[in-house]
């Protein structure tokens, strides 16, 4: 059995490679930033063990270490840690870059794909798959957290009840933050959208918050990088 892994700072992702799919994918919350991570009781009651592994590490460099250990450790093999290509016209994340492999598979080009995580990237992809264009902006928390560094009655207010939404407008502080960070990252990614009147993937942990404003609506695939990493490992072509 290949397994396929895919890490990132809130989630942690495995499945089986079938063919060029990824089969029996979990998907856990809490990735390569938790204290207490339940990746490893998962994998550890992975049955039959695997005969090869292939991670996507998302997270900071400092995981891959730690992983590698566990993978030894457990199944005494040594993993493959997926890199991205030189092709690419400039340095990208694995899983952004994955992602943008999914939507090749799935012949989804022309198209906007946004990878919604700490960091929202939207990258145009021509007729051809070709990157041609690529834009980065804070995700919902790290909007959150400056907001809270520079007004602390704003965040001892937001500390006090969890978000209530009604309608889209935020009855408290917390739900009010949180609309209001959601409906500027919609905004940028409307105007992206409206600009190059192209459809809009949305993937990764946060794609529904991303796009809930955007019309006509998202195509919304949250596993397009497991994917992209499948159709990478299927096809031979691992970097």
């Amino acid at each position: 059995m290949r397994l396929l892994i895919e890490t990132g700072l809130t989630h942690f992702k495995y499945a089986q490679l079938e063919g060029d799919r990824p089969l029996a994918l979990e998907s856990l919350v809490g990735g390569s930033g938790a204290a207490e991570p339940p990746w490893a009781s998962a994998l550890a009651r992975l049955a039959p063990t695997p005969n090869a592994v292939y991670v996507a590490n998302g997270g900071p460099a400092t995981f891959r270490p730690r992983l590698t250990e566990w993978i030894r450790r457990a199944w005494h093999l040594d993993p493959q840690f997926i890199g991205v290509p030189t092709t690419e016209r400039s340095a990208l994340p694995v899983t952004r870059y994955l992602a943008l492999v999914g939507a090749r598979q799935r012949r989804l080009t022309p198209a906007l794909v946004l990878t919604a995580d700490v960091t929202i990237a939207v990258d145009r992809l021509d007729a051809h798959g070709e990157r041609i264009a690529a834009w980065t902006f804070p995700g919902e928390r790290p909007m959150r957290e400056s907001l809270y560094a520079q007004t602390s009655g704003i965040a001892a207010a937001a500390l006090l009840d969890p978000p209530a939404v009604v309608d889209g407008f935020g009855v408290n502080t917390a739900g009010a933050v949180q609309e209001g960070a959601r409906l500027a990252i919609a905004s940028c990614v409307a105007e992206l959208a409206q600009r190059a009147t192209l459809p809009v993937v949305a993937t990764g942990r946060f794609a529904n918050e991303a796009v809930q404003w955007i019309v006509p609506a998202a195509l919304i695939l949250e596993d397009l990088a497991m994917e992209g990493l499948a159709s990478v490992v299927a096809s031979g072509s691992v970097v």
